[in-house]
This record gives structure tokens, C-alpha cells and sequence, in this order.
């Protein structure tokens, strides 16, 4: 059963970000970057886990009950933030899957966000609704680093309001001929696409895969940068 839907508007009005944040094992630093995404200061954020704050001086999820509510719930109000990002594997391990749905629906109501990057992140799990809050915001540049998207997964990421997206795979043995084919094959729906950048996917081996990149290209009539 479901919980009960949080009115994060009225919280808001009557409670500090010291109190909202009491019983997170959150570091100080998510008390002022939720002070600052409240206060509509950020126009940039990267959220990581526990295990990456080392590499990323952002948001740190603690994995605290109401954390990602909160966070949603400010990113949402912006007006000023435009890159979005987040880093780590297992970010989302410590919540209940109706968090995470209602934290990727936020998402999906951030109008000002335009640019997003993940790095190092299985999205196969999340790729159909994290395709759809992507969508429904009109994102313009993304950037897969090193992510795991699945067999048909980054289908769902090729949209038309796409101007610039840069894939860069470390395991190139997640990707066969059959999938990127079907990837590339997608470009078609990009016809805004400008800058496509794609390392370590070992396309000159694939004469499939660069059949079906040209033909999903045919369609991106104002490219500037191709980088293979």
C-alpha cells in the first residue's frame, strides 16, 4: 500500500531546512544546498551516493526517509536551475521504489532544466520514466557516462528536442551490434541534433552499427560536431 502524499508546500511554510533535515544523515553541505535550491540560488546540481562524495562535492544522498521528497520538491520550484546530474551505481538503493517514482515525476516538472548528465549509473531500472520526465521537460543536452541503459533503453533517450549527446562507454562489452543498431536507428527523431559525440563503442568494427548511425543521422540536417 502506498503512503499517504506528502503536502511539501505547507511544510515548507512552517519548517527550516535545520528541522527538515534533523534526522538525515545528511552532511552540512545538504543543508546548504537545500537552502540554496529553496532559495532559488543553484543553476547547477549534481547528486551522488555515499560512496562518491569524495569525487562529487554536491548533493550526498544519505538514504534518510523524506530526502528525496525534499529534494524533488525544490528542484521542482527552480527557476534557475539548468543542469541536472548524478553520479554512483546504487544512488537509489536505500529508497522505496514510490519514492524514487515521485522523485523522477519532480523531475519531470522541472521546465528549466535543459542539460543532464549520469555517470556511472544502471539506469536500465528507471530508463522508461526517467525517459519520460526527460521528455516532457524538452532536455537539449545530455551526457551517458560509463551508464548501463540496457538492450532498448536508450531508444527512450533519443528525443527531438535534442541538440547535443555524448556517450562515452567504458565496457564496451554491454553493447552489441543489435542494440546500437537499434540506438542509432532513433538518431531519425533527433532533427535538432548539433553535436554527437560517441567514445569507446568501438563503431569502426560494426559495419551494421555505422549502417544504421548514417541512415539515423540522414534526418539531424543541422549537425556541426560528430565525434566517433
Amino acid at each position: 500500500m502506498s503512503s499517504p502524499a506528502v503536502d511539501y508546500d505547507a511544510l515548507e511554510a512552517t519548517t527550516s531546512i535545520e528541522e527538515i533535515t534533523a534526522d538525515w544523515k545528511a552532511h552540512r553541505s545538504a543543508q546548504d544546498i537545500l537552502r540554496e535550491l529553496k532559495n532559488d540560488e543553484l543553476t547547477a546540481l549534481w547528486v551522488c551516493g555515499p560512496w562518491a562524495q569524495e569525487k562529487i562535492s554536491d548533493y550526498v544522498l544519505g538514504g534518510s526517509a523524506g530526502e528525496l521528497g525534499w529534494l524533488g520538491h525544490f528542484m521542482k520550484k527552480s527557476k534557475r536551475l539548468e543542469r541536472f546530474g548524478i553520479y554512483d551505481c546504487d544512488i537509489f538503493h536505500s529508497y522505496s521504489e514510490q519514492s524514487i517514482d515521485r522523485f523522477l515525476d519532480d523531475l519531470g516538472k522541472c521546465n528549466h532544466i535543459k542539460k543532464m548528465n549520469f555517470e556511472r549509473m544502471d539506469l536500465a531500472k528507471i530508463i522508461h520514466k526517467l525517459g519520460d520526465a526527460m521528455k516532457k521537460i524538452k532536455i537539449t543536452h545530455l551526457v551517458l557516462d560509463s551508464c548501463y541503459l540496457g538492450v532498448s533503453g536508450a531508444t527512450f533517450l533519443f528525443m527531438e528536442s535534442l541538440e547535443e549527446l555524448c556517450i562515452f562507454c567504458e565496457d564496451s562489452d554491454m553493447l552489441d551490434d543489435d542494440t546500437m543498431a537499434n540506438w542509432f536507428l532513433s538518431l531519425a527523431a533527433c532533427k535538432g541534433m548539433r553535436k554527437l559525440i560517441l567514445n569507446d563503442l568501438n563503431l569502426s568494427t560494426s559495419c551494421a552499427t555505422l549502417s544504421a548511425l548514417a541512415q539515423g543521422l540522414s534526418e539531424c540536417k543541422q549537425m556541426q560536431s560528430l565525434d566517433l
